[in-house]
């Protein structure tokens, strides 16, 4: 999947069961699965519908995973944030509670 293929409308950082998540769609996510590891494809509706959105974006996605998952976690932050730095208001209105 290339940057220009993700909507960014429907894009979302999560904390899946403990792991670092990027939805695109409500078909389509990935999760680093192990620290080392490469983002795998997961389960999207599974992510949507169990997984903790995190709501505030970049900085605390950082703040949860870098330390053990490191580079790829930053990047994907980046990238998020990159993309439009105002998808954080979407938090105003949406729960953060898994």
């Amino acid at each position: 999947m290339t940057e220009k293929s993700a909507f960014f409308k429907d894009a979302f950082l999560w904390s899946w069961d403990g792991y670092p998540a990027v939805s695109f769609s409500t078909k389509k996510a990935i999760a680093l699965l192990a620290p080392g590891q490469f983002w795998m494809p997961v389960d999207a509706l599974d992510v949507r519908h169990t997984a903790k959105v995190i709501t505030t974006g970049q900085h605390h996605f950082k703040e949860e995973f870098a330390a053990l998952y490191e580079p790829p976690v930053e990047t994907a932050a980046d990238w998020y944030y990159d993309m439009n730095p105002h998808q954080d208001l979407l938090s105003l209105y949406w729960s953060t509670e898994a």
